[in-house]
């Protein structure tokens, strides 16, 4: 076991995706439970901050940096890439801790090789199997977010200027980064979506600008108690 558990600086380097994000979130959260007494700086995409506080991590020193401190106690990397090692290791942080993909194993103090496997296994114990060989107790094992309750009335007013009732409505976010190959056919979510209509649904279409085109085919066949959000909200708005 290499664990250390008096680290008073702490780096987190989540994944570069929201929903990779998401489901690193029980090791985010172990992370911040065991080092409550530290400065824990979170480093990575600039959405973090609007994510930061749905993630339920409960940690009374957290913020998100632009910059990755330098010569923190620990920096723990959840990206594989060879440039999230280069940019812990370019910090002169005491400890990082990673898995060894991509080459970058000289570049970390700690280098792990996942004992988990993707094809049958959940994402989130792939993220958690790098802290349990770090040797931290991991109490969290499933996805637990939030929603403050500033931002669920906001998103409550929101709905209902738009004509729909918050306690009736579905949102679904079929799009996907890259396109096709990581989403369901959006004729599928039109059969499931006009169902929900019908049984007394209101539906929110979530989604970037670029995927209107795909919520509106979603929605083809839905009555007027819908939206097409996509391009028009903000994460925190769409997260609540």
């Amino acid at each position: 076991m290499s664990k250390d558990l008096g680290l008073k600086k702490v780096v987190l380097m989540p994944p570069n995706w929201l929903g990779d994000v998401v489901l690193a979130q029980p090791a985010l959260r172990t992370l911040c439970l065991q080092y409550q007494d530290a400065d824990i700086s979170v480093f990575g995409r600039v959405w973090l901050k609007e994510l930061l506080p749905f993630l339920n991590l409960n940690h009374p020193n957290i913020h998100v940096v632009d910059e990755i401190p330098k010569r923190s106690d620990a920096v723990f990397l959840f990206p594989n890439s060879l440039r999230s090692a280069l940019q812990a290791f370019g910090s002169r942080a005491k400890q990082r801790i990673g898995y060894r993909r991509d080459g970058r194993s000289l570049l970390l103090t700690h280098a792990y090789t996942s004992r988990i496997d993707l094809k049958h296994e959940h994402h989130r114990g792939y993220y958690l199997d790098m802290l349990r060989q770090y040797g931290l107790e991991t109490p969290f094992d499933e996805v637990e977010l939030i929603a403050p309750e500033s931002s669920q009335a906001q998103a409550e007013a929101v709905l209902k200027e738009k004509g729909l009732d918050a306690a009736k409505v579905v949102c679904v976010a079929p799009g996907a980064q890259f396109g096709g190959a990581k989403r369901y056919p959006a004729q599928s979510y039109a059969d499931v979506l006009t169902k929900l209509s019908r049984d007394g649904w209101d539906i929110v279409v979530l989604g970037t600008s670029a995927e209107r085109d795909i919520a509106e085919q979603c929605l083809k066949d839905v009555n007027e108690r819908c939206w097409n959000a996509a391009g028009e909200t903000s994460l925190t708005e769409a997260l609540s």
